[in-house]
C-alpha cells in the first residue's frame, strides 16, 4: 500500500481580507482529483500530505507548476490502493491548491495543500493514469458569521479548546501557537474540525454541514 496522507497536523491559513470573499473563487466543473486516506481537508486549512500514488504525484506536480485547482476527496475505504469509482469516495469534497511540494532522497513526496471551497463530487473518471472529478459548487452559510450566536459559539469553543490543548501533552506547540493567533473564526472552526481526534467519517459529516454554527 502506498503511504498516502496518514493523519498529518493541519494548519489554519492566514487571511487579512474580507471573510465574505475568502472562498470567492472560480473553478472548472472538471478538476484533477486526488483521493485522501483517513483524513478530511476543510476550506481554509493547510494540510501537509504524503503522496505515494503515481497518479496523485502527477496531479500535485501539474497543479503546483500551473497554479491550478484540484479536488480532494476522502476514500470510503482507506485500504483501497487505487479508487476509480465515485462510490469509493465520499461525495463531499474540497477544491484546493498545491502551494508547495517537497521531495526527499528516499523518494517520498510531500505536498502542502490549501483547501478553498466545498463541492459535491458528482462523478469520477480515469484518464491517462490520473483521476478527474466532476464537481458542483456548494455554498456555506456565510451570513451566520455575523450573528451573535456564531460569535458566542466560537468564543466558547476557542476558550475550551485552548484549555483542552494545555491539558493534553499529545498536542504540539504548533497547535497551541495556532490557537493563540486566530485571525478569522471561520478558518478556526475548520481548523478544529481538521485536527480534533475524531473518526474520519465524523469529520466528513462536519464538512458536509454548510452551517458554521452547526459545524
Amino acid at each position: 500500500m502506498n503511504p498516502d496522507n496518514q493523519n498529518p497536523f493541519a494548519f489554519v491559513a492566514e487571511y487579512d481580507g474580507d471573510e465574505k470573499t475568502i472562498y470567492d473563487i472560480t473553478f472548472d466543473s472538471m478538476l484533477p482529483l486526488m483521493p485522501l486516506r483517513d483524513i478530511a481537508l476543510f476550506p481554509g486549512v493547510i494540510l501537509p500530505i504524503t503522496v505515494g500514488r503515481l497518479g496523485s504525484i502527477r496531479v500535485c506536480k501539474h497543479a503546483y507548476e500551473d497554479g491550478s485547482f484540484i479536488v480532494c476527496a476522502t476514500q470510503r475505504e482507506p485500504d483501497v490502493d487505487s479508487p476509480k469509482q465515485s462510490n469509493e469516495l465520499y461525495d463531499i469534497a474540497v477544491v484546493a491548491r498545491v502551494i508547495r511540494i517537497f521531495e526527499t532522497p528516499n523518494d517520498t513526496t510531500t505536498a502542502i495543500i490549501q483547501g478553498f471551497a466545498p463541492v459535491r463530487l458528482e462523478q469520477v473518471f480515469a484518464t491517462d493514469g490520473t483521476l478527474v472529478g466532476q464537481v458542483s459548487p456548494l455554498r456555506e452559510h456565510y451570513e451566520e458569521m455575523q450573528s451573535s450566536d456564531f460569535k458566542a459559539v466560537s468564543d466558547t469553543l476557542l476558550s475550551e479548546l485552548r484549555e483542552y490543548v494545555q491539558l493534553n501533552e499529545q498536542y504540539s506547540n504548533e497547535m497551541a501557537a495556532a490557537l493563540s493567533n486566530v485571525s478569522t473564526m471561520r478558518f478556526f472552526v475548520n481548523f478544529v474540525c481538521a485536527n480534533m481526534p475524531m473518526e474520519t467519517v465524523i469529520k466528513i459529516e462536519l464538512l458536509r454541514e454548510m452551517s458554521p454554527i452547526n459545524r
